[in-house]
């Protein structure tokens, strides 16, 4: 499977918030605490969040490393 920034993270309509917990956990690991993906998750109702793309995590990580805020 090709992932792009337009990939989602729809993969299964049961798909329950505890799964993004490996994603965020790497995320944390490799940008560290400035990149809060648990909390970006967190503001988005469950559907949202599934519905969510690459893209998204991607300028969240820009943004957060850069200091910039566009919520």
């Amino acid at each position: 499977m090709e992932v792009t920034r337009d990939t989602t993270f729809q993969t299964d309509p049961d798909l329950e918030r505890i799964e993004f917990v490996a994603p965020a956990d790497r995320t944390r690991l490799r940008y560290g605490s400035s990149v809060d993906l648990v909390a970006f998750l967190a503001t988005m109702h469950l559907a949202e969040a599934i519905r969510s793309s690459v893209g998204d995590v991607v300028y969240l990580i820009a943004d957060s490393l850069s200091g910039a805020s566009h919520g």
